[in-house]
């Protein structure tokens, strides 16, 4: 009986699971939760009867003055575990890495069968090499590793443990490969390559420290960075299943919450021809709610746009006629933001499973609408200079009267004290707004809250570093340095 094992854990592996628990942890859905279980589940189920086999044949053994002493199989319980927070650290570093990624968009919906190259805005190669020819070869190369893995086996020598590495993690990742292989290769190496080289070096590190040989043995190196492969492999074929399933209502009109291995492999087996290629190229920004979210911010871009890159109608009507007083502001604000932050809630309420009563249903739309105009307002204060570049002013006319400015005096020039103090009075008023709707976001469904939070308090931090003095200017724009977007996105992220 013996702690060097368990030590190994205490010092090298169970160190990194604490600190990304505790970075991710605000990031932490349920559906991270299922696939983290999910993955252990079948590390565990695969390896253990592998494992054993190693031991039965003598060919990896664990020296009774290292380990605690209970056994599974005759593997000790400790390297048990190692095939748990080995899975869990990968898994979560994987996690964290992607939660930029937008996985809808890197579906492929159409299919280069002729060699001739696929290409699309959200295609960051612009498949410069055909998806079968990049199918067919890691096929090939993956057949020849089990191959190899098959002929070190039956020759029964020195190369039997790495030939038995290979016969077994080879058919997974093969048929991992298979299956997800146009996913795999769009995806940013950030969430793929990365999550697999960095744990497999700290393994190799981890490994010459404990055993203190100075040197790797080719079987140890080789089977972390097959187990780190395999690991992300199945998060990546998992996250594709999940964006077929999310973004394809027509194919998948509900979606469980938990869906079953068997629902997973239907959605990687959905012919490619099936997929609305529509939807794919359409959706630039977890699950079917950040979807709509994101078409709806699309929508409201172009919309936008529409307006204000107009060239004729009167400037579109002069845009929407000069805001003249404070009211006027306050329905150009109501209508361009306030209803935004309604229909953002209304897809909400359309998504969750939660269920709200329609006099809270109103009460959040309501106050939603406020925040909208509060956000409104800053972005307003933020955008003075920029927005006199190209001739437009919206601080209320009746204001600059008080200060004997007219609208084409800040044009001119959008800088000095007056334009500071009519900012701030703006910044006062939208502060005002939001301390009167801040309360109401908690009490938004669950699915959204805490995105919902953190947009407004990075939006409302704008005005802050505004009062303080204490924002850089950027193409025009009073921006939050970028320490501080962190701590505050940080700070709303852990609340509630």
């Amino acid at each position: 009986m013996g702690l060097e094992y368990a030590l190994v854990h205490l010092k090298y592996t169970i160190p990194p699971a604490i600190g990304l628990t505790f970075i991710y942890r605000p990031f932490l859905q349920r559906i991270d939760i299922y696939k983290i279980l999910f993955l252990i589940a079948i590390a565990v189920v695969s390896t253990i009867p592998w494992d054993a086999y190693l031991i039965q044949r003598k060919i990896w053994t664990y020296p009774p003055n290292v380990v605690v002493g209970p056994k599974l199989f005759a593997i000790p319980a400790e390297e048990l575990f190692f095939f748990v927070i080995q899975t869990y650290n990968t898994t979560l570093l994987y996690l964290l890495l992607s939660k930029p990624i937008f996985h809808s968009i890197y579906l492929q919906g159409r299919k280069d069968w002729n060699g001739k190259s696929y290409t699309s805005e959200c295609d960051r190669w612009n498949a410069t090499v055909p998806f079968r020819t990049a199918r067919n070869f890691g096929q090939l190369i993956l057949g020849s590793l089990i191959a190899i893995g098959g002929l070190l086996i039956w020759q029964n020598g020195k190369g039997t443990y790495l030939g038995l590495i290979l016969a077994w993690a080879g058919p997974f990742a093969l048929l991992l490969w298979s299956l997800s292989h146009q996913f795999l290769t769009r995806l940013p190496f950030t969430s793929t390559l990365l999550p697999i080289a960095l744990p497999t070096l700290y393994l190799w590190i981890v490994d010459t420290l404990a055993l203190k040989r100075g040197t790797w043995t080719i079987e140890a190196a080789v089977f972390f960075l097959a187990t780190n492969i395999l690991i992300v492999f199945g998060l990546v074929a998992f996250d594709q299943a999940l964006a077929i399933l999310w973004t394809f209502p027509t194919l998948f009109p509900t979606v469980p919450t938990y869906p079953s291995p068997k629902v997973l492999m239907g959605a990687l087996l959905t012919d490619t021809r099936e997929y609305d290629v529509f939807r794919i190229e359409g959706i630039q920004e977890a699950g079917r709610l950040r979807i709509d979210l994101v078409l709806l911010y699309s929508f409201c871009r172009v919309a936008d746009d529409l307006v204000d890159e107009a060239k004729s109608v009167s400037e579109a009507r002069e845009w929407i006629t000069k805001i003249t007083h404070y009211l006027d502001l306050v329905i150009y604000s109501t209508r361009v933001a306030g209803t935004v932050a309604e229909m953002c809630l209304e897809l909400v309420f359309y998504h969750t499973s939660t269920v709200v009563l329609s006099h809270r249903r109103d009460a959040l739309v309501n106050s939603g609408a406020r925040m909208g105009i509060a956000l409104q307002y800053i972005n307003i204060c933020r955008d003075v200079t920029v927005d006199a570049a190209i001739g437009r002013v919206y601080i209320p006319t009746s204001w600059l009267e008080e200060e004997n400015l007219r609208p084409q005096q800040v044009v001119e020039n959008p800088t000095g004290p007056i334009i500071d103090k009519l900012r701030g009075r703006l910044l006062e008023k939208a502060f005002g707004i939001y301390r009167e709707a801040r309360p109401a976001i908690e009490q938004i469904p669950e699915d959204a809250r805490v995105s919902m939070r953190v947009v407004v308090e990075s939006y409302m931090e704008i005005g802050r570093v505004m009062n303080e003095r204490a924002h850089k200017v950027t193409q025009g724009k009073a921006t939050v340095p970028r320490l501080r977007r962190i701590a505050v996105a940080w700070k709303a992220l852990n609340q509630g």
